[in-house]
């Protein structure tokens, strides 16, 4: 059997073009980015030199009933996405025994607002960042509430998980790649929430909460300003604190009709 020239490049361009996945796919040192293609917007990028053995990614969204307990939120906080459980061929934390023993704590106004990402094997670290995009539900009216991304290490205990990075800088780690990175306006307006890691933690879940500004502030006084209503200010005196601490500001807007 003969192929034409014509017909082997469009034969070419139809395996570079498959870049879905059901439930695992397998990734080296040259890397690798797919996008699950039973749930819209759900991607993992792993870019080149980053991963230090030929790995099976496995990824897949926890279905709420198979959840041991939902992760606790306040109000104001709402589950933006499905969870998405990830790991190598084999492991068995894709079974129910190792569904999170304990939901990820909820605070007044939070909210789940994806289902929660399972990945393994637990404690796996790249040799730089990974991406993880994953599709929430989350409807954040403007400025006024925030995604949040929570880790736990082994599903009993959750903190926030903090790993930022510019946009330049992830575009200059996927130098080399097909693979292009949404704007912030465009994840927005997809409703994906993007995760940036260097290391697997067992479970990641997105929570939806109302809008928190932060700053570390000591002795010596300062003020908080928040971006959603600027007028609304926290003010600390000197000597106020007796250390230096990262004080966080919230303001819970009311229509007018309200008032």
């Amino acid at each position: 059997m003969r192929f034409s020239p014509d017909k082997m490049r469009c034969s070419l361009c139809c395996r570079s073009c498959v870049r879905s996945f059901l439930v695992s796919f397998m990734v080296d040192a040259r890397g690798g980015a797919m996008r699950g293609c039973r749930h819209n917007g759900l991607r993992i990028i792993v870019p080149p030199r980053k991963c230090a053995a030929p790995t099976r990614v496995t990824c897949r969204l926890v279905k709420r009933h198979r959840l041991a307990t939902m992760p606790p939120m306040v109000e104001g906080e709402g589950l933006a996405s499905r969870l998405v459980e990830v790991g190598p061929s084999g492991a068995q934390f894709l079974g129910k025994l190792h569904l999170p023993t304990a939901p990820p704590p909820l605070n007044e106004g939070e909210s789940l607002v994806s289902r929660i990402l399972q990945l393994g094997p637990p404690g796996t670290k790249f040799l730089g960042p990974v991406v993880v995009e994953i599709p929430h539900f989350a409807a954040l009216r403007g400025t006024e509430r925030e995604l949040v991304v929570m880790r736990s290490e082994g599903g009993d205990q959750w903190k926030e998980h903090h790993c930022e990075h510019t946009e330049e800088e992830l575009n200059q780690v996927l130098n080399g790649m097909d693979e292009e990175l949404d704007t912030s306006e465009e994840l927005k307006r997809k409703r994906i929430c993007r995760i940036i890691t260097q290391d697997f933690p067992q479970y990641f879940a997105v929570v939806s909460r109302v809008k928190q500004d932060s700053n570390l502030i000591g002795p010596e006084g300062g003020v908080l300003s928040s971006t959603v209503v600027p007028t609304v200010q926290a003010a600390f005196p000197e000597g106020a604190l007796t250390k230096r601490i990262r004080v966080g500001l919230q303001v819970n807007t009311a229509c007018s009709d309200c008032c």
